[in-house]
C-alpha cells in the first residue's frame, strides 16, 4: 500500500515542469469523517456518528494569473464512520477505509493571503476495516462492505504565510459507497445506502 502510495506521488511530480508560474508541495492533517445514511425508515435505531482519521499528500499548482489557478492533488486518506445501535454491545461500531485520491481542482485568490478551490476528488479504496463495540481491535472482513471507488465534490479554502498553508477542505461524496436493506416491524424492506462526508484541516509547505 505504501510503495503505491509513494509511486503516485512521484508520478505526479513528472507531470509538472519547474517555472515560475508552477510550484510542488505537501500537505497533511486530520480527516473528520462521516457516512451521510439515508433511506432508513422512521424510528430505527441506527445512527451514524463522525470519527477522526488522517490524510496526506502532494499537491502541483499552476498560476494562470494573480488571480486565478488549478492545482491536482493526490493524497493517501482514511475515513470512516462510527454507528450507534442501541442494546447491541457486540455489532459493529466503527468502519475504516484507506483511499488514493485524486483531487483537480480550480484556485481564486480572494485576498492576498487567502484563496478559495473548487473542484472533485475520485477515490479509490486500498482497504476496508471494522471493529466492534467490545473490542479496541481493527479486523477485515470476508467481504467487503463499501464500494471500491468514490467520487464528490471537493471545497476548499487556503491562507497562506510565507511558505506555509492552513486547508480546509470538504469532501462531498455524490456516490452510494454502501447499500443495505432495512426490515420494519411489519416485514417490510427497505434500502438503505451510504454517502461520504468529510472535513480536512491541515497544514501544507510549497517545496518550490
Amino acid at each position: 500500500m505504501l510503495n503505491r502510495f509513494i509511486f503516485s506521488l512521484l508520478l505526479l511530480g513528472c507531470f509538472f515542469p519547474v517555472s515560475a508560474q508552477w510550484h510542488i508541495g505537501i500537505q497533511a492533517g486530520p480527516n473528520i469523517s462521516s457516512a451521510l445514511l439515508k433511506g432508513a425508515p422512521s424510528g430505527s435505531n441506527l445512527q451514524t456518528t463522525s470519527r477522526v482519521y488522517y490524510f496526506g499528500g502532494l499537491t502541483g499548482e499552476y498560476h494562470f494569473s494573480n488571480k486565478w489557478g488549478a492545482a491536482l492533488g493526490v493524497q493517501y486518506a482514511v475515513r470512516g464512520n462510527g454507528y450507534k445501535v442501541r442494546e447491541n454491545p457486540v455489532a459493529v461500531e466503527s468502519f475504516r477505509r484507506q483511499y488514493i485520491d485524486v483531487t483537480p481542482v480550480l484556485v481564486y485568490r480572494i485576498l492576498d493571503r487567502i484563496d478559495v478551490q473548487a473542484g472533485a476528488y475520485f477515490s479509490s479504496k486500498l482497504g476496508e476495516q471494522f471493529q466492534t463495540g467490545n473490542s479496541e481491535d481493527w479486523n477485515t472482513g470476508i467481504v467487503t462492505v463499501y464500494a471500491n471507488s468514490d467520487f464528490g465534490l471537493a471545497p476548499g479554502v487556503r491562507f497562506h504565510a510565507g511558505k506555509w498553508v492552513f486547508i480546509a477542505n470538504a469532501q462531498i461524496g455524490l456516490k452510494r459507497i454502501s447499500q443495505f436493506e432495512f426490515t420494519n416491524e411489519f416485514g417490510g424492506a427497505s434500502l438503505g445506502s451510504e454517502r461520504n462526508r468529510s472535513f480536512q484541516i491541515g497544514l501544507g509547505y510549497c517545496i518550490f
